[in-house]
Protein backbone atom coordinates (compact mmCIF):
# COMPACT_ATOMS: atom_id res chain seq x y z
CA UNK A 1 0.00 0.00 0.00
CA UNK A 2 1.17 3.12 -0.99
CA UNK A 3 2.53 5.63 2.08
CA UNK A 4 0.77 8.86 3.21
CA UNK A 5 2.65 12.44 3.26
CA UNK A 6 1.36 15.49 4.31
CA UNK A 7 0.88 18.30 1.12
CA UNK A 8 3.60 20.87 2.61
CA UNK A 9 6.07 18.11 2.50
CA UNK A 10 6.10 18.39 -1.38
CA UNK A 11 8.90 19.36 -3.63
CA UNK A 12 7.54 21.07 -6.81
CA UNK A 13 10.15 21.30 -9.28
CA UNK A 14 9.09 23.99 -11.63
CA UNK A 15 10.87 21.79 -14.75
CA UNK A 16 9.20 18.71 -14.39
CA UNK A 17 5.69 21.23 -13.30
CA UNK A 18 5.47 22.70 -16.82
CA UNK A 19 6.09 19.84 -18.77
CA UNK A 20 2.27 19.35 -18.97
CA UNK A 21 -0.27 21.90 -19.00
CA UNK A 22 -2.37 21.54 -15.52
CA UNK A 23 -6.48 21.56 -17.06
CA UNK A 24 -8.81 23.57 -14.78
CA UNK A 25 -11.29 21.13 -15.89
CA UNK A 26 -9.59 18.30 -14.96
CA UNK A 27 -8.53 19.56 -11.40
CA UNK A 28 -12.07 20.59 -10.85
CA UNK A 29 -13.66 16.85 -11.58
CA UNK A 30 -10.93 15.42 -9.47
CA UNK A 31 -11.96 17.64 -6.97
CA UNK A 32 -15.18 17.11 -6.47
CA UNK A 33 -14.90 12.68 -6.87
CA UNK A 34 -12.48 13.47 -3.97
CA UNK A 35 -15.17 15.51 -2.28
CA UNK A 36 -17.67 12.52 -2.61
CA UNK A 37 -15.35 9.66 -2.35
CA UNK A 38 -11.81 10.57 -0.96
CA UNK A 39 -8.68 10.31 -2.52
CA UNK A 40 -8.35 6.99 -4.79
CA UNK A 41 -5.73 5.32 -3.35
CA UNK A 42 -5.02 3.17 -6.21
CA UNK A 43 -3.70 6.50 -8.01
CA UNK A 44 -1.08 7.68 -5.86
CA UNK A 45 1.46 10.40 -6.24
CA UNK A 46 4.72 9.42 -7.61
CA UNK A 47 7.23 11.04 -5.35
CA UNK A 48 11.41 10.44 -5.75
CA UNK A 49 12.43 9.18 -2.58
CA UNK A 50 14.67 11.03 -0.28
CA UNK A 51 14.28 13.77 -2.08
CA UNK A 52 10.30 14.43 -1.35
CA UNK A 53 10.19 15.48 -5.32
CA UNK A 54 6.89 15.26 -7.10
CA UNK A 55 6.92 13.60 -10.50
CA UNK A 56 3.99 12.49 -10.58
CA UNK A 57 0.35 13.80 -9.78
CA UNK A 58 0.74 17.61 -10.00
CA UNK A 59 -3.45 17.62 -10.61
CA UNK A 60 -4.25 15.38 -7.95
CA UNK A 61 -2.14 17.48 -5.54
CA UNK A 62 -3.91 20.49 -6.33
CA UNK A 63 -6.86 18.82 -6.54
CA UNK A 64 -6.50 17.26 -3.09
CA UNK A 65 -5.31 20.61 -1.37
CA UNK A 66 -8.70 22.49 -3.08
CA UNK A 67 -10.96 19.43 -1.16
CA UNK A 68 -9.19 20.28 2.16
CA UNK A 69 -7.03 17.02 2.18
CA UNK A 70 -3.93 17.25 4.54
CA UNK A 71 -2.45 14.04 3.44
CA UNK A 72 -2.89 11.75 0.34
CA UNK A 73 -1.20 9.11 -0.80
CA UNK A 74 2.13 8.68 -2.47
CA UNK A 75 4.30 5.76 -4.02
CA UNK A 76 7.98 6.87 -3.45
CA UNK A 77 10.43 5.79 -6.70
CA UNK A 78 14.07 5.42 -6.45
CA UNK A 79 15.96 6.97 -9.59
CA UNK A 80 19.74 7.22 -10.56
CA UNK A 81 19.33 10.64 -11.66
CA UNK A 82 17.21 13.23 -12.92
CA UNK A 83 16.80 12.27 -16.38
CA UNK A 84 15.50 8.78 -15.46
CA UNK A 85 12.72 10.60 -13.17
CA UNK A 86 12.18 12.78 -15.54
CA UNK A 87 11.62 9.75 -18.19
CA UNK A 88 9.51 7.94 -15.59
CA UNK A 89 7.50 11.19 -15.71
CA UNK A 90 6.86 10.83 -19.59
CA UNK A 91 6.24 7.38 -19.10
CA UNK A 92 3.07 8.09 -16.92
CA UNK A 93 1.51 10.72 -18.76
CA UNK A 94 1.76 8.45 -22.41
CA UNK A 95 -0.39 5.78 -20.20
CA UNK A 96 -2.97 8.30 -19.92
CA UNK A 97 -3.15 10.09 -22.81
CA UNK A 98 -1.71 11.21 -26.70
CA UNK A 99 0.70 13.92 -26.19
CA UNK A 100 0.04 17.25 -27.73
CA UNK A 101 2.96 18.49 -30.28
CA UNK A 102 3.86 21.14 -27.52
CA UNK A 103 4.01 18.83 -24.74
CA UNK A 104 6.88 16.45 -26.84
CA UNK A 105 8.57 19.51 -27.58
CA UNK A 106 8.67 20.74 -24.22
CA UNK A 107 10.10 17.13 -22.98
CA UNK A 108 12.67 16.85 -25.41
CA UNK A 109 13.63 20.32 -24.39
CA UNK A 110 13.86 19.62 -21.15
CA UNK A 111 15.92 16.76 -21.12
CA UNK A 112 19.83 16.97 -19.81
CA UNK A 113 21.86 18.10 -23.09
CA UNK A 114 25.15 16.83 -21.09
CA UNK A 115 24.67 14.22 -19.91
CA UNK A 116 27.14 11.40 -21.29
CA UNK A 117 27.64 12.63 -24.88
CA UNK A 118 28.86 9.11 -25.89
CA UNK A 119 25.26 7.64 -24.85
CA UNK A 120 23.21 10.77 -26.93
CA UNK A 121 21.77 8.63 -29.25
CA UNK A 122 20.50 5.88 -26.34
CA UNK A 123 19.01 8.86 -24.47
CA UNK A 124 17.26 9.65 -27.62
CA UNK A 125 15.85 6.51 -28.13
CA UNK A 126 14.90 6.29 -24.81
CA UNK A 127 13.02 9.44 -25.01
CA UNK A 128 11.66 8.22 -28.07
CA UNK A 129 10.19 5.14 -26.61
CA UNK A 130 8.89 6.88 -23.81
CA UNK A 131 6.84 9.76 -25.78
CA UNK A 132 5.47 7.18 -27.89
CA UNK A 133 6.73 8.80 -31.43
CA UNK A 134 9.80 8.07 -33.52
CA UNK A 135 13.51 8.35 -32.60
CA UNK A 136 13.94 10.40 -35.88
CA UNK A 137 11.36 12.69 -34.24
CA UNK A 138 13.12 13.62 -31.40
CA UNK A 139 16.28 14.45 -33.52
CA UNK A 140 14.04 16.79 -35.52
CA UNK A 141 12.66 18.60 -32.46
CA UNK A 142 16.82 18.70 -31.20
CA UNK A 143 17.59 19.69 -34.61
CA UNK A 144 14.84 22.78 -34.13
CA UNK A 145 16.30 23.79 -30.95
CA UNK A 146 19.68 24.07 -32.25
CA UNK A 147 19.09 25.82 -35.34
CA UNK A 148 15.21 27.32 -35.19
CA UNK A 149 14.44 30.90 -35.13
CA UNK A 150 12.58 31.84 -31.83
CA UNK A 151 9.64 32.95 -33.78
CA UNK A 152 9.27 28.69 -35.42
CA UNK A 153 10.60 27.36 -32.50
CA UNK A 154 7.48 29.11 -30.28
CA UNK A 155 5.16 28.25 -33.38
CA UNK A 156 5.77 24.68 -32.85
CA UNK A 157 5.26 24.67 -29.48
CA UNK A 158 1.88 26.11 -29.81
CA UNK A 159 0.96 23.85 -32.27
CA UNK A 160 1.04 26.47 -35.35
CA UNK A 161 3.60 24.38 -37.13
CA UNK A 162 4.58 21.16 -37.50
CA UNK A 163 7.49 19.49 -36.57
CA UNK A 164 8.31 18.61 -39.82
CA UNK A 165 7.57 21.52 -42.07
CA UNK A 166 9.88 24.33 -39.75
CA UNK A 167 12.82 21.08 -39.94
CA UNK A 168 12.72 20.73 -43.20
CA UNK A 169 13.50 24.76 -43.68
CA UNK A 170 16.46 24.57 -40.98
CA UNK A 171 19.70 26.11 -42.87
CA UNK A 172 21.32 22.80 -42.78
CA UNK A 173 18.40 21.04 -44.47
CA UNK A 174 18.78 23.48 -47.38
CA UNK A 175 20.19 22.35 -50.52
CA UNK A 176 23.25 24.17 -51.88
CA UNK A 177 22.68 26.13 -55.09
CA UNK A 178 24.34 23.93 -58.13
CA UNK A 179 27.35 24.92 -59.19
CA UNK A 180 27.36 26.62 -62.64
CA UNK A 181 29.37 24.11 -65.18
CA UNK A 182 33.24 25.78 -65.98
CA UNK A 183 33.09 26.95 -69.57
CA UNK A 184 35.16 25.15 -71.52
CA UNK A 185 38.76 26.57 -71.35
CA UNK A 186 41.22 27.44 -73.80
CA UNK A 187 43.88 24.86 -74.38
CA UNK A 188 46.55 24.97 -72.52
CA UNK A 189 49.61 27.35 -72.97
CA UNK A 190 52.93 25.12 -73.78
CA UNK A 191 54.86 23.96 -71.12
CA UNK A 192 58.16 21.79 -70.77
CA UNK A 193 56.61 18.84 -71.14
CA UNK A 194 54.55 19.41 -73.89
CA UNK A 195 57.99 20.59 -75.87
CA UNK A 196 59.23 17.57 -74.63
CA UNK A 197 56.71 15.52 -76.84
CA UNK A 198 57.13 18.09 -79.67
CA UNK A 199 60.36 17.21 -79.98
CA UNK A 200 59.46 13.55 -80.03
CA UNK A 201 56.72 13.39 -82.57
CA UNK A 202 58.90 15.87 -84.76
CA UNK A 203 61.45 12.83 -84.85
CA UNK A 204 59.00 10.29 -85.15
CA UNK A 205 57.59 12.25 -88.32
CA UNK A 206 60.72 12.93 -89.78
CA UNK A 207 61.52 9.00 -89.77
CA UNK A 208 58.37 8.23 -91.53
CA UNK A 209 57.06 6.85 -88.18
CA UNK A 210 53.37 8.70 -88.26
CA UNK A 211 50.98 5.88 -87.00
CA UNK A 212 53.66 6.05 -83.66
CA UNK A 213 53.82 9.77 -83.78
CA UNK A 214 49.48 10.06 -83.12
CA UNK A 215 49.67 7.24 -81.11
CA UNK A 216 51.93 9.28 -78.65
CA UNK A 217 50.05 12.35 -79.30
CA UNK A 218 46.57 10.71 -78.80
CA UNK A 219 47.94 9.56 -75.47
CA UNK A 220 49.13 12.46 -73.49
CA UNK A 221 46.34 14.75 -75.22
CA UNK A 222 42.69 14.68 -75.61
CA UNK A 223 40.53 17.29 -77.17
CA UNK A 224 40.48 20.37 -78.12
CA UNK A 225 44.45 20.16 -76.49
CA UNK A 226 45.23 17.42 -79.14
CA UNK A 227 44.48 19.96 -81.88
CA UNK A 228 45.65 22.48 -80.15
CA UNK A 229 49.10 20.60 -80.01
CA UNK A 230 49.04 19.17 -83.80
CA UNK A 231 48.81 23.23 -84.52
CA UNK A 232 52.13 23.77 -83.19
CA UNK A 233 53.84 21.45 -84.53
CA UNK A 234 56.26 22.74 -87.22
CA UNK A 235 54.79 23.45 -90.72
CA UNK A 236 57.79 20.89 -92.21
CA UNK A 237 55.82 18.36 -89.77
CA UNK A 238 52.55 19.49 -90.99
CA UNK A 239 52.88 19.70 -94.82
CA UNK A 240 55.71 17.80 -95.72
CA UNK A 241 56.23 14.44 -97.74
CA UNK A 242 55.47 12.56 -94.05
CA UNK A 243 52.74 15.08 -92.48
CA UNK A 244 50.77 14.14 -89.25
CA UNK A 245 47.48 15.32 -90.10
CA UNK A 246 45.81 17.93 -87.81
Amino acid sequence: MPAGITTPRFVIDPEIARLFKMSDATREEIRESIARAGFDKGQPLSLWKDKNLLLDGHTRLAAAKEAGLIEVPVAELEFEDKEDAILYTFDRQVMRRNLTQAEIFTAVEMMPSERARKGAGRTAGKLARRLGISEAHVYQVQAILREGSEEDIEAVKNGEKPVKTVYSSLPSKQKPEPRARPSKQKAAEPDSRSEILKSAVVLLAGANEIPAALLLVNHFFKKPDREAFLRRLPKNVKDGPYAIPV
